[in-house]
This record gives C-alpha cells, structure tokens and sequence, in this order.
C-alpha cells in the first residue's frame, strides 16, 4: 500500500492502521497477498487508479473484493454503502450486457424501475441480506430464460397467449417469475393474461410441547454447544423468533444491568428469564474470534466474518441444524405456545408479528384470549 517514495498514501493510511491493529497478522498477510487484492491496493496507492467504489466494481466479483470493500468502508477509506446491494447492482448491469438488445431493454426497465427500488427501500431499513441478494439474481436469470423461450416457441412477450404462460408456469422445476409477469400486464408490455397461482404444499408441522421443552432445556444446560447456538436456539424456541431477525440483533437492542438483560426483539423489551440472561452475558464477555479484526464500534450481536456484517441466515440455519433443532418447527410450536398464553396485540408487540398473524395462530391453537388495548403499556 506504499508509494513509490516508501510513504502510505494518505487516503489509505485509515486502512493501513486497522489492518496493523489485527492480533492476527499472518491472515492479513495471506489476504493482502492475494493477486486481486495486493495488486488493486499498489495502484491505488500509486495514483494509477482512483481510491473509489468504482474501481472495485471493475474487478471480477469475489468474498476477497467484498471483504476489501467492507474493510475500507470501515476504516472510512471508502463512504459506506450496502455491499450487498452495491455488488447486486454491478452484477445485474454485467448480466444485462449478455442479452440480446430487445430482451436487455425489457429487463432493465424491470430492473431499474421494479427490483432496485423495491431493495433500495429495504437498504434503508436494514442491509440487504445474502438470501434476498441471491433469489434476484435467479429472477432475472429466470425471466431471460423465459423470454429466449418465448422466441423459441415463434412469439414475443406481447403476442404470447394464455397457453404460452400456462404451459410455461406449470413447468415443475421452474423459478416462480409471476411477480414480472403482473409488472409488465401493468406496464402493457403483454396481453393481459390471467396467472392461475400454483398450490403451495402443506405446512410443515410444529414441534410438541414436550420436544421444546426438551430443546430448552438442553440449550440452556448442554456447555458442548457453542453460546452461538444456544442463544439463537433459544430466542427461536421461547420467543418465537425468526432466524432473520436473530442474526440482526444489534448490541443496542439488549439491555444488561447487574441484576437482569432485557431483548427487544420489535417495539417491546422482553426480560430474559435468569439462565438465559447469564447465557448472554457470558456471551458478551467472550468477543467473537470470527472476523480477521474486530471493529470497536462492531453493532451486531452476532458477527459476521466479514467487517462489519452479521452472521448470514443460511450459516445460523446450518449451525442450529447441526445441533437437531429445525427453526421453522420450533419456532411454530413457541407462536403456538406463546399466542395463547398472551392477548394477540401484546404477543405481536414483543414478538415483531403481525396481530393478524398473532390472531390466526391463537385460533388454531385453540386459544381464548380476547383483545384488551386497556393491557398495551
């Protein structure tokens, strides 16, 4: 990252600094050894390009550019943005390169004016998370594919008929693309055909009463799990929680004085019940050894490896897989358990649902209790 008269340039000498912060040097060495990386960092600091996220952007997508893209963001090289999002957007104009003309003009228009907004806004709220990245990209594989074959079949987006888009959309091992279909029915860019909606398969049945408890109660005393695991475990198993929003807990929604921990998982503050309040201390003291440094200002609850990021969805899934829980399951038998023993507003001010969604579950869990507002605090 040196000149060629031996100085740090003075743009990157942030970067500089919290990559010799680092206990671990020998994995920094390695990384920054890396063809892509050391070799985009010497022209940066030569001045052969510019220290910019554009010049990332030109360089062939990898887990070692986003994690430079997030070090130097976090060092304050680089002004922050949604890496995710930003890495979307490069792969989708680079995608759009590869069709023909008249199929590129569709997607992009699709792209622009449907997809990006829609993951702009959710940007805003929270970064975009690795699932939602992935299922976008499928879409628009999946509508070029769609439309190549359209013109395999001798027509075009706007003279296919209803048999065209039924024969298509019966396809079993096809991606779902309904949601372009209603946007271009909308932007008559197709005849306005019907979409006949695919049935889904029944719902995968909640855990008994007796295998939470069982869960529970291994969580909480089996010290051969990692605290990882047992938390996350737990926040699904008696708070309902979904892995999505158990990865994005931020250190600013738990609450720790001497004598109790508090969790707000939506608008209301939960106190943990005592072993799990000392599960997450114990928790806190221990800094995680994940990333190849650790941020002094880190946010998330649980780290991710790469700066600044929590830990994915499909890691956690994996992790809590691994130790024989199935989230969906568990999670179905706590809003079962949950929905009953709480009015419907309390149950989704505490647990980030829906007083729809708390109403349905109180009903087919046989519940009784009524709607009191005068209870809301």
């Amino acid at each position: 990252m040196a000149q060629d008269d031996g100085k740090i340039h003075p743009d990157l000498t942030g970067l500089y600094d919290l990559l010799l912060s680092t206990p671990d040097k020998r994995t920094v060495v390695r990384w920054i050894k890396h063809d892509q990386v050391h070799g985009t960092l010497r022209a940066m600091a030569t001045g052969c390009v510019p220290i910019s996220h554009s010049t990332l952007n030109q360089l062939q997508p990898s887990p070692r550019i986003r994690y430079l893209r997030r070090l130097m963001v976090t060092a304050g090289t680089l002004p922050a943005v949604d890496v995710r999002l930003n890495d979307h957007e490069v792969f989708a104009n680079r995608f759009l390169q590869t069709l023909a003309p008249g199929h590129a003009t569709i997607l992009r228009r699709y792209h622009q004016w449907h997809v990006l907004r829609m993951m702009r806004q959710e940007s805003e709220a929270a970064p975009i998370s690795p699932n939602v990245d992935y299922r976008r990209r499928r879409e628009l594989k999946a509508i070029a594919c769609f439309l190549s074959w359209l013109d395999g079949r001798g027509t075009t987006l706007e003279t296919m008929h209803q048999q065209d888009l039924d024969r298509y959309l019966a396809q079993p091992n096809g991606i779902d693309i309904r949601t372009f279909v209603v946007w271009a029915r909308r932007h008559h860019l197709m005849p306005q055909l019907e979409i006949w909606v695919r049935q889904k398969g029944r719902a995968q049945q909640a855990i008994s009463d007796e295998a939470r408890w069982t869960a529970i109660n291994r969580l909480v005393n089996d010290e051969s799990l990692s605290l990882t695991v047992r938390l996350a475990g737990l926040f699904v198993l008696l708070y309902a929680q979904p892995v999505t929003t158990c990865v994005r807990l931020q250190h600013s929604n738990i609450v720790c004085t001497q004598t109790s921990v508090a969790i707000r998982f939506a608008s209301t503050a939960i106190e943990m019940p005592p072993p799990v309040a000392q599960l997450v201390k114990r928790y806190l003291r221990s800094p995680t050894q994940r990333a190849i440094y650790r941020s002094p200002e880190h946010q998330w609850f649980f780290e991710g490896l790469m700066a600044g990021t929590h830990m994915s969805e499909a890691n956690m899934r994996l992790l809590l897989h691994n130790a024989g829980l199935e989230p969906l399951r568990a999670r179905g038998a706590a809003l079962r358990h949950l929905t009953v023993a709480l009015p419907a507003r309390i149950a989704a001010d505490a647990l980030g649902i829906s007083t729809g969604t708390a109403t349905t579950w109180a009903r087919l869990s046989g519940g009784t209790w009524k709607d009191y507002p005068g209870l809301r605090r």
